[in-house]
């Protein structure tokens, strides 16, 4: 019975995060040229931008607000 309820759940919560995940490890296809296999390319990108780190600082900005606010 519980069947329906799991594959729900894990077909659109579960699922897409963990293609996330693997699909962050490569490029971006573009045209006919496939994705190719970076590693933590990507994340060391993100990590050196200081937009990045700007955003993660407005969101916790945010976060901190709004969270006491609504509770």
């Amino acid at each position: 019975m519980l069947l329906p309820a799991l594959v729900l759940l894990v077909s659109f919560t579960h699922w897409p995060t963990v293609a996330t995940l693997i699909d962050s490890y490569f490029s971006t296809p573009k045209g006919s040229r496939p994705a190719v296999w970076v590693g933590i390319e990507n994340y060391q990108a993100m990590a050196a931008d200081p937009v990045f780190w700007k955003a993660v600082k407005n969101n916790l900005w945010f976060a901190g607000a709004t969270i006491p606010l609504s509770i």
